[in-house]
């Protein structure tokens, strides 16, 4: 009698974390940012306003069209978004979104910038 108290007892905790491992699940999410050089200031301003402090370089990966040898043309910040954080994202971002300055994709990181034909420069000056 105890041993299938104890199995209820574990089943409906296990199901009662279910929204908690959905949220996990989720914040795992990736979402690749791309901007170009000229929004790049705006950009990290909007990162602090949505993320804190700690994101004040936020786009500090250059990228180039491939076989280039210009300076960086699109600066990257690869994200993960909770449903909490899109909603402070798409706050704080909101005059790059609505002026399209600002791209997110939900993609494989490496794909996308290959079908965006970047590559990696460096970082931010």
């Amino acid at each position: 009698m105890r041993t299938i108290l104890a199995l209820l007892l574990l089943t409906s905790v296990a199901y009662a974390d279910k929204p908690a491992e959905l949220e996990k699940a989720l914040a795992r999410n990736r979402s690749l940012l791309v901007i170009r050089k000229a929004d790049l200031e705006a950009a990290n301003k909007a990162a602090v306003i949505a993320f804190g402090p700690a994101n004040a370089k936020m786009f500090s990966v250059g990228y180039r069209k491939a076989g280039s040898a210009e300076k960086p043309s699109h600066y990257v910040a690869s994200v993960r978004l909770s449903p909490a954080e899109v909603l402070r994202f798409n706050e704080a971002f909101k005059e790059l979104l609505t002026g399209n300055k600002i791209a997110r994709y939900e993609k494989g990181r490496q794909a996308k910038l290959v079908e965006l034909e970047l590559t990696a420069n460096g970082t931010a000056p």
